[in-house]
C-alpha cells in the first residue's frame, strides 16, 4: 500500500480547528472542508481544480514544458520533465456569491495534493508549487499565498499537501476574484509524465449561503 504523507497538514488542521471549530472529511488525502463560523458555511467552489471535465477547460497554460500538461488519469493533472504551470481567475460575483458576504472579508481555504510516482528512481524528486491570490474589483492582489517551488521526498510513491487559510486579511478593497496558479516538474529528465501529479485542488469560501450548485 502506498504510504501517504502530508506536508504542513497537521499544523494547518490545528490552526483551522482553533479558528473555526471545523469538521474534516478525509479519505486518504485532503478533501473538502465543512465549516461553520457565525452561521456561515464554506462553499466548495468548482473550477475544474480536480480535472472534472477530463481536460484543461478553464485553465490558462502559462508554461507547457516537456511532454506538456495532460489529464493522465481521472482527477489528476500530470506534468513532465520541464516546468508546467497553469492558472485561472475565478469571478466570485459571477458564480453567485453575495457581494455583502465578500465585503465582510470571508475566510478562504485552499488546498492541493502533489504526488510523486513510485517508479521514479530513488534520490530523484518531483517539484511543485501553489500560489493563490485574493483580488479586488480592479484585479489587484489584497492577500497572497505563495509556497514557492518545493522539492518532494526522494523515495517511494508520496503524496504531499499544501494548504492555506486566508483569514483576517485587509478587506478595505473587498475580494471579488481569486487567482489560482500551480505547477509541476521533475528532476529525473525522462520523457513522458513523470513530473508532479496535481490532485484534489479545493477552494472553500465562507458565506451566509452558498450559490446554487455549491
Amino acid at each position: 500500500m502506498e504510504m501517504v504523507f502530508f506536508r504542513n497538514f497537521v499544523s494547518q488542521s490545528a490552526r483551522l480547528l482553533a479558528i473555526f471549530g471545523l469538521f474534516f472529511l478525509l479519505s486518504g488525502c485532503a478533501e473538502d472542508v465543512v465549516v461553520e463560523k457565525n452561521g456561515n458555511t464554506a462553499c466548495n467552489v468548482t473550477f475544474n481544480g480536480q480535472a472534472e471535465t477530463g481536460d484543461m477547460t478553464g485553465w490558462n497554460i502559462i508554461t507547457n514544458g516537456g511532454s506538456g500538461w495532460a489529464v493522465c488519469q481521472p482527477g489528476t493533472f500530470c506534468t513532465s520533465n520541464a516546468p508546467a504551470e497553469k492558472g485561472q481567475e475565478i469571478d466570485l460575483v459571477t458564480l453567485g456569491f453575495d457581494p455583502a458576504d465578500l465585503d465582510s472579508g470571508p475566510d478562504v481555504f485552499v488546498s492541493e495534493d502533489f504526488f510523486r510516482r513510485g517508479d521514479i528512481p530513488d534520490g530523484k524528486s518531483v517539484l511543485y508549487y501553489l500560489k493563490v491570490e485574493l483580488r479586488d474589483a480592479l484585479h489587484a492582489p489584497i492577500a497572497t499565498y505563495d509556497s514557492g517551488w518545493i522539492t518532494s521526498a526522494t523515495t517511494g510513491a508520496v503524496t504531499e499537501n499544501l494548504s492555506h487559510l486566508f483569514t483576517g486579511y485587509n478587506n478595505t478593497s473587498p475580494v471579488r476574484f481569486i487567482h489560482w496558479q500551480d505547477g509541476g516538474d521533475e528532476n529525473v529528465g525522462w520523457a513522458g509524465h513523470y513530473g508532479a501529479y496535481l490532485q484534489n485542488a479545493t477552494l472553500n469560501v465562507a458565506a451566509s449561503s452558498c450559490p446554487i450548485g455549491m
